[in-house]
């Protein structure tokens, strides 16, 4: 869910929690090659939708192993084969063995963890009551974690998953210890850490960004039990408000980044300055998780690095009787991490042609590590766009061990009206995207949930690299008429660079 109670356009504090500080090389991204074309999409299946699940906004995720797909949407899980059959559903609350009358869950993240001893699905959600009452002695915020006990779990019941709920609520002296409430989550797994992030809120405005780390060695070593441990958490930046340190998106590390002199099995995070003009990417480090020690935190810093301008996407049009579609705003959406390169996505206003109306397109940047010393070398920026009123949001990215990335993401084409669809597309390292191929193709425009309001999509699509190591999962939203009425319909493919 993601609130829209922060103050637009608000100028951001200069973040005051630097621990460490890392070293950046400016390096001009490399120039760009032919485009990397799809082998193919399998045949894509369909994932939940509205009328099955009933869902208002999909934010849909999905995550394989080698026979079992995973996807999440608010507010339900789903695990089906590889081809979408032998299907099984649960609201997130059965599944998490949730309270319904403590309020809907939402915001779900699923991943499937392939580079580890202990190869496990992780699935997270929110679950929030009474939080915008302006009564906090009532506030109920709670992040739900769930670990499949065995790398292949036969079915959803709780005999095959342990389940944790972890209070989200978070008081602080940025906050003058007034409580906040956990939104937006990120889920990101190293070599040793878990890694959950969240938006902190007040009833009024986003408070601060907040990281929890868990030691995946010792919640991963679950076969016989459900291991109890306690966690790491801290925040992005000590200033109220603060959007420089703001939905810090932790990566999916499909192979491990290398260990550093006094930083051992490194996890990162990267965040954007979102909702203003800016040059500035933030990228942040944890690392010693292992052995866990309470006593002991893992090492933490993080460091600014400026690179070329984004700003906020415009909307786009495709809602019915004329009104727009929101595209969301120009914080990083996903983060995957292949040895010591780092590759977030983000959408970005961008003009198609010169001294046009902006369109929203999509920016990939990557990152990489010196093994040696820990510098960060600005090594590829990339960006997919549509053309000329065409529009493209809510990107997910995944890459292989070729370095091989895919996007895939929602489009608004006047191909198609601008009834919201989903695209796909792969590129090669150092080089551009090829042409994206269609995942979904919507039927019908959506209506806003109040005049003069955009059509609110999901929040987020979904990718991931399959357990082969070379192609994708991926998972998106797409408008379609179902019983005559326009709905939510999500598709989940395999792709094959």
């Amino acid at each position: 869910m993601l609130r829209r109670a922060f103050r637009r356009g608000a100028t951001a504090a200069t973040a005051a929690t630097v621990l460490a500080v890392m070293a950046v090389t400016v390096a001009a991204a490399p120039a760009a090659a032919s485009g990397t074309a799809l082998a193919g999409i399998d045949p894509p299946f369909n994932g939940l939708d509205e009328t099955a699940a009933d869902v208002s906004v999909s934010d849909t995720i999905v995550a394989a192993n080698g026979s079992k797909v995973l996807q999440a949407v608010n507010r339900n899980v789903r695990m089906t084969n590889s081809l979408g059959g032998a299907a099984q559903s649960m609201s997130l609350e059965q599944f998490f063995g949730a309270a319904p009358a403590q309020g809907p869950m939402f915001d779900p993240k699923v991943y499937f963890d392939r580079n580890a001893v202990n190869q496990r699905f992780y699935v997270i959600a929110l679950q929030e009551d009474n939080v915008d009452d302006n009564d906090p002695a009532d506030d109920f915020s709670v992040i739900h974690l769930a670990i499949s006990r065995s790398s292949d779990p036969s079915d959803l019941s709780p005999a095959n998953w342990c389940r944790y709920p972890i209070d989200a609520l978070h008081t602080s002296p940025a906050t003058n210890n007034q409580k906040t409430h956990a939104d937006f989550p990120g889920l990101g797994v190293g070599t040793d850490a878990i890694v959950i992030s969240a938006n902190q809120h007040t009833p009024a405005e986003f408070a601060v960004a907040v990281v929890r780390v868990l030691s995946k060695q010792v919640f991963s070593d679950n076969a016989n039990s459900c291991p109890t441990e306690s966690f790491w958490k801290f925040e992005g930046s000590n200033v109220f408000n603060d959007f420089s340190a703001h939905t810090l998106q932790p990566a999916q590390h499909y192979t491990s980044p290398t260990s550093l002199p006094g930083r051992t099995n490194p996890v990162y995070l990267v965040s954007s300055r979102h909702q203003m003009i800016s040059s500035t990417y933030r990228l942040w480090r944890i690392a010693n998780v292992t052995p866990f020690n309470p006593a002991t935190p893992p090492v933490i810093e993080n460091m600014s690095i400026s690179w070329a301008t984004y700003s906020p996407p415009p909307d786009a049009p495709g809602g019915a009787g004329g009104a727009k579609i929101d595209t969301g705003d120009a914080r990083i959406l996903q983060v995957a991490g292949v040895g010591d390169a780092i590759t977030a996505v983000h959408t970005i206003a961008c003009p198609n042609t010169p001294n046009s109306p902006l369109e929203s397109c999509l920016r990939t940047v990557r990152f990489t590590i010196d093994p040696a010393n820990g510098a960060v070398t600005k090594s590829e920026l990339q960006g997919l766009g549509g053309g000329d009123n065409a529009f493209y949001h809510h990107p997910a990215v995944a890459v292989n061990n070729s370095h091989q990335t895919t996007v895939v993401f929602l489009a608004n084409t006047p191909l198609n009206s601008h009834r919201v669809s989903s695209r796909v597309a792969t590129k090669a390292v150092n080089a551009g995207f090829g042409q994206s191929m269609t995942l979904t193709d919507g039927t019908c425009a959506r209506a806003p949930i109040a005049p003069g309001l955009p059509v609110g999509t999901g929040d987020y699509t979904g990718a991931q690299t399959a357990i082969d190591g070379n192609a994708f999962w991926v998972a998106a939203e797409h408008a379609e008429l179902i019983g005559g009425v326009c709905k939510w319909q999500t598709r989940i493919a395999r792709v094959t660079p």
